[in-house]
């Protein structure tokens, strides 16, 4: 395992590679030492091209462990266009139809996100609440508002 800081306009994030795929990519609040390989090095370069609002290179491949509905979550997280939204409930619903049952509980689906380890990669930062609100983001409400800011959202103070 290769891992790297990277200093992002937000802060610190955590880079982990298996030298395969990506592994991880959280928000952290200390440095430590680092070490790059080609999966690192394409995940820096997705991330200089996001935060300096260029275009978006191929996503390096990623891959996080977890459940198969998790996994689920995490594809419809994957699949809102940069500067959109969506709610939990909408992610819920959309699964629900998938899975050709009646409901799905967006609880379900936050749980889900807060476990997400490949932020921005999988922009969960991209789920709100049903009424709007800005909840439930493993880097923290501040970044969230940043991260959606970056992308052109308009966000309440």
């Amino acid at each position: 395992m290769k891992q790297f800081c990277y200093h992002s306009p937000l802060g610190l994030i955590r880079l982990v590679s298996d030298q395969q795929k990506l592994q991880q990519l959280t928000f952290i609040n200390a440095e430590f030492p680092s070490q790059k390989d080609e999966i690192i090095a394409r995940t820096i370069e997705y991330l200089d091209c996001y935060f300096s609002h260029n275009p978006l290179p191929a996503l390096p491949p990623y891959e996080q462990k977890c459940s198969a509905f998790a996994r689920e979550v995490y594809q419809s997280a994957a699949e809102i266009p940069y500067g959109e939204v969506r709610s939990y409930g909408e992610i819920a619903a959309e699964i629900a139809l998938k899975r050709e049952i009646r409901r799905m509980s967006a609880q379900a689906v936050g749980q889900a996100l807060k476990k997400n380890q490949l932020m921005i990669i999988i922009p969960c930062h991209r789920v709100i609440g049903t009424d709007g609100e800005l909840v439930g983001f493993a880097g923290g409400i501040e970044v969230k508002k940043a991260l959606l800011r970056h992308e052109g959202f308009s966000v309440k103070s």
